[in-house]
């Protein structure tokens, strides 16, 4: 090889080592960027909010964040021993209560998936194989658990009040949102975890989870990152229009 090719080849290498970096970079600022207007939304609407309905409530990771707003929330848990910690959890909150019910759009007994995450990851869904490799994580067993709607769970009047909804079901929320019927009429402003890829085989992606929420009067109001797995916020319309929630 000449001095002149390989000063050639020298340059070609360090110019796309350069473009591979800043479009690594540039996904990072993306997914930041989103990450920081997401937090801002989200704490204007917990001020703003009486009360939340935390779906798929796992451990209770947010009940310390939901006191600090003074908040009443009711807590749903699918998984019977992780309903109990739980429970264990929100004690010392008394604004605080949680029942234990696996929601979905129809009731009846199905398959639920453990995973090896600390249940984290469990679902109606089996995982992809792809993103349970790239984070080291299988499924366990199935476990039989009886579904039950949301609106033949609850009563309208226990959930006014409770304005915000957040629902991270793994892979399961358009069967949740489904299941709400009537009762989603009391919700201004929902959380919703959502995939633009698959992360649970055969699981409705973000696309179908807005689809469905548009026709029930929500907007999404921030458009996510390609590749993304994450929450989602989604406003009333009007109350979208009427706010200053936007950045």
């Amino acid at each position: 090889m000449t001095n002149k090719a390989y000063l050639v080849l020298k340059h070609r290498l360090k110019l796309a080592i350069f473009n591979r970096l800043l479009r690594v970079l540039s996904k990072l600022f993306v997914f930041e960027l989103y990450a920081y207007q997401h937090r801002f939304i989200r704490n204007q609407i917990l001020k703003r909010t009486d009360g939340v309905l935390h779906i798929g409530g796992s451990f209770g990771q947010e009940a310390g964040e939901y006191d600090d707003y003074d908040l009443k929330v009711i807590w749903i848990e699918g998984l019977p021993e992780v309903f109990l910690d739980l429970e264990q959890n929100i004690s010392k909150y008394p604004s605080q209560r949680a029942f234990n019910a696996l929601l979905g759009a129809n009731s009846g007994s199905t398959k639920f998936i453990l995973t090896s995450n600390g249940f984290m990851s469990s679902s109606l869904y089996r995982l992809n194989p792809v993103v349970a490799a790239q984070y080291d994580y299988e499924e366990l067993e199935s476990i039989e658990l009886n579904l039950v709607r949301l609106d033949e769970l609850f009563p309208p009047d226990l959930l006014v009040g409770m304005s915000h909804w957040v629902i991270d079901v793994q892979g399961a929320e358009l069967e949740v949102l489904k299941g709400a019927g009537a009762l989603l009429q009391l919700c201004s402003t929902l959380e919703v975890e959502c995939s633009n890829y698959e992360v649970y085989k055969l699981a409705p992606l973000l696309q179908s989870i807005e689809e469905f929420l548009n026709e029930a009067g929500f907007i999404k109001l921030l458009a996510v990152p390609s590749r993304f797995h994450g929450d989602v916020i989604f406003v009333r319309s009007r109350k979208a229009l009427e706010s200053d929630l936007l950045i």
